[in-house]
């Protein structure tokens, strides 16, 4: 009788880590997805910029860009240049702690580290650039001896 209990316990126990790993697993999925649509975004918007800042520079030499125009390119320009720069740094070792590091280093000093297209202040005004929705998959549940578990 014992024995039979111990067998019982432990393959519930067990199945009750088994879910919740699967859970652990799921939610960490779906937040390294949600970061990558985010990143995604912001290289998108990116791409829109710096095609029309080619544009604009393209029309320029040949005199048809007006003075904003040519203002917004050499912003755009200053973008592409930090962007290079964030792109060193992640090659360095331990770029996880070094980029939020000096995002939060050029925050204080006032400098601007990352690129327009990836700050997302509330003050600006948001994108039309179509993002793919994320759909979280069902998790299955466990039958364990007449219980049900999620």
């Amino acid at each position: 009788m014992a024995l039979k209990f111990y067998s019982q316990t432990k393959e519930y126990v067990i199945s009750k880590l088994a879910v919740k790993n699967r859970l652990i697993k799921h939610t960490a999925v779906l937040s390294l997805r949600r970061n990558l649509v985010v990143i995604k975004r912001g290289l998108a918007q990116e791409t829109i910029e710096t095609k029309e800042m080619l544009n604009t520079y393209h029309r320029y030499t040949q005199g048809k860009a007006s003075d904003a125009e040519m203002k917004a390119a050499n912003k755009q320009f200053g973008d592409v240049l930090r962007s290079l720069g964030l792109g060193i740094v992640v090659i360095l070792p331990f770029s996880p702690i070094t980029i939020p590091a000096i995002v939060k280093l050029g925050d204080k000093f006032g400098v601007t580290v990352l690129p327009s297209s990836f700050d997302f202040s509330d003050d600006k005004p948001a994108t039309d650039i179509a993002v793919e929705t994320i759909t979280e998959p069902a998790i299955e549940s466990t039958k364990i001896e007449g219980r049900t578990t999620t």
